[in-house]
């Protein structure tokens, strides 16, 4: 589901109390869902993961102005932004959902924006130094097409780095982690995909959603005072991104999931 045109968002957590509310009274569940992920990951962040991954990304595979660097993700976040801004690097960003980077993209920003969509063959004729697959499992179709959709798109030599919330080795799957490292190492290296070293991202991840908690509580206070007609939109947001961070934090603790970092090269 995506929001219509480009909604007008406020963020609660830096809206001033004092000022009026600028979102306008037909907001709809998905532009609350927008507003209150981003009041808890920062803004133009959608999930606990976004910055954590794109900066091990970039720390890894190291894309340059001299190449071509993809990125298939869930959203684009704002960690690669800067870095494309800052960097002057060129990324042909694929994502599952692009309602936010639509928003967040300047003119001359040198990112190319595309919405994913599985055996559309939308990486035809595309020879990537490097590539960044940032939490395919939250992308449509399934992990091992991605995989095999994107392998091909890399040049010999280039670089891909794979993060995602994996089930843990001894865990169970759920919704929330569906694979285990295994399985991506096997899609991978079926693609052609030559390993490299492997990243274990779990403890980022679980500190990313304790300061997701944090930031909710006083924002979920706010909400509470809100007179508007969407105000309950808004709690039921919260609520939702309440239990995922409950879920995910807990299943980390047991050791049912870990968020895992791959390194490959194209041999």
């Amino acid at each position: 589901m995506s929001a219509v045109g480009k909604p007008k968002i406020v963020l609660l957590g830096q809206k001033d109390p004092n000022s009026k509310v600028e979102l306008t009274a037909d907001e709809g569940p998905f532009e609350s869902w927008l507003a209150v992920a981003q009041d808890m990951w920062g803004l133009a962040n959608l999930t606990p993961v976004d910055g954590i991954f794109a900066s091990r990304a970039i720390g890894t595979i190291v894309p340059t102005q001299g190449g071509n660097f993809g990125c298939l993700t869930y959203h684009l976040g704002s960690r690669l932004f800067t870095f494309s801004r800052e960097g002057g690097i060129w990324i042909d960003a694929f994502e599952a959902e692009p309602t936010i980077s639509k928003m967040e993209k300047r003119p001359k920003d040198k990112v190319k924006l595309a919405t994913w969509a599985p055996g559309k063959n939308l990486l035809a004729g595309k020879k990537m130094t490097h590539l960044a697959i940032l939490s395919p499992s939250l992308m449509p179709g399934t992990v091992a097409q991605l995989i095999e959709e994107a392998a091909p798109a890399v040049k010999k030599d280039g670089q891909v780095f794979l993060a995602d919330i994996m089930c843990a080795p001894s865990g169970r799957t759920m919704p929330l982690w569906k694979h285990k490292p295994a399985e991506y190492k096997d899609w991978l290296e079926k693609a052609g995909l030559k390993f490299y070293s492997e990243i274990d991202l779990t403890d980022d991840v679980r500190v990313s959603l304790l300061r997701g908690l944090h930031n909710s509580l006083n924002m979920l206070a706010n909400v509470r005072k809100l007179s508007e007609p969407w105000k309950g939109q808004r709690l039921r947001a919260f609520e939702k991104e309440l239990e995922m961070i409950v879920t995910l934090h807990t299943a980390i603790e047991r050791g049912w999931a870990v968020a895992t970092g791959l390194y490959y090269t194209k041999a």
